[in-house]
């Protein structure tokens, strides 16, 4: 099947209904959604289907609404929590690869085992 990786940023809704209309006008049988689905993932998304127990992780659906609510629940925490320590550290003087590091390696920790 024909259809571009999901990117990063791109909301994983709008993501699953591009894949879902590009299924159906390729005729691709439902039964294969999953399997050509997984691929074309973020690793985020990659991560929480990992993490979805047999016989779930075989059926498009449910996999489908367990990423979307984890993706979600964990995305928006996320943007939060990089505003508030940019917030900060506004000011401090570093340069912006050593900020970036900063805001990695504090979140890293509190990032294990959201998805």
């Amino acid at each position: 099947m024909k259809i571009r990786e999901m990117r990063e940023e791109e909301d994983i809704d709008d993501y699953f209904r591009i894949f879902e209309m590009t299924a159906k006008a390729q005729s691709l049988p439902e039964s294969e959604w999953v399997g050509n689905l997984v691929p074309k993932l973020t690793e985020k998304a990659k991560s929480i289907y990992l993490e979805i127990p047999d016989p779930k992780c075989q059926n498009y659906h449910e996999s489908k609404t367990i990423i979307i609510k984890a993706y979600q629940l964990n995305h928006r925490p996320l943007q939060i929590q990089i505003s508030n320590f940019r917030e900060t550290t506004r000011g401090r003087l570093c340069s912006v690869g050593e900020s970036d590091k900063k805001v990695f390696k504090s979140l890293h920790g509190s990032c294990r085992g959201c998805w």
